[in-house]
């Protein structure tokens, strides 16, 4: 959308390649041309800056508590990429942090990601265990994205207490889940599909997160985390990233955080000198 409402030096509206040219890393991959990444970024900043008008929530609810990322590295056995090519193809596009790349090949190793997913489980679950047990958190929040990923995760916890969303959920459904997990004590495990309960949902009874899975949209897992740091909410809010250390499940993960932060200081205001 923003080619529309940017001028070129006639003061005509810019078109996708002429804005392409000016504000993206643009490479020719010899099967066409292909985004990867922004540039100029202070300047695209102030350039939009008269018509896209944006509020972060510490401007708004001035008394939420502080919500901060952190990694949390398991011990997992990660499968090897059944297609040499693909696999090094995809890792070719991460160490050159081409997200745009990195995102086309990801979503032809659908059943791949699953798989990460399911090798996590043992991991997060010893983890969420001894943190639960030892009352260094009272309830927690897991995201992920496959639906058996998140049938696991039930089953290991399940003698905490468990409530899931998913898209398959009924409206009903999602309202008792909700309304379940807010009360005090049980059940204190909360689990959802980013898509499915990502939006609209207000689990504050949590203050502690976890991502097994992520969404390729930075701002769906933004949005998912965002549903324990909201009105009603008085704790700090910790939102982990689970990654299975020294795999390609990392590497991912990193660039993720990568391309949240290129669109983070999109945004943000520039420092003052």
């Amino acid at each position: 959308c923003f080619p529309e409402v940017i001028l070129d030096r006639h003061g005509r509206p810019m078109d996708y390649w002429g804005f392409a040219r000016r504000y993206c890393n643009v490479v020719n991959t010899g099967f066409g041309m292909k985004v990867n990444g922004g540039k100029r970024l202070d300047e695209l900043r102030k350039r939009i800056a008269p018509v896209f008008l944006r509020r972060r929530v510490g401007e708004v609810l001035k008394d939420l508590p502080e919500m901060m990322w952190q990694d949390l590295p398991v011990s997992a056995t990660v499968p090897a990429i059944d297609d040499a090519a693909l696999a090094g193809r995809l890792e070719k596009a991460l160490a050159a942090n081409e997200w745009g790349k990195v995102e086309q090949l990801a979503a032809e190793l659908g059943s791949y990601r699953r798989l990460v997913g399911l090798a996590k489980v043992d991991g997060v679950v010893s983890v969420l265990k001894d943190e639960l047990d030892n009352g260094a958190m009272q309830k927690v929040v897991i995201w992920a994205w496959h639906r058996d990923v998140i049938a696991e995760f039930a089953l290991a916890l399940a003698e905490y207490g468990v409530e899931t969303i998913t898209g398959e959920t009924s409206p009903e459904r999602r309202r008792v889940a909700v309304e379940n997990f807010q009360r005090p004590h049980v059940p204190r495990v909360f689990i959802g599909q980013i898509r499915a309960a990502g939006t609209g949902l207000t689990l504050t009874a949590a203050h502690e997160e976890v991502f097994v899975e992520q969404s390729w949209s930075p701002m769906d897992n933004d949005q998912a985390a965002k549903r324990c740091h909201r009105i009603g909410q008085t704790r700090p809010v910790r939102v982990r990233v689970a990654y299975a250390a020294g795999s390609i499940d990392e590497r991912i993960a990193k660039a993720l955080r990568e391309k949240a932060e290129v669109i983070g200081r999109l945004f943000d205001e520039p420092e003052a000198a």
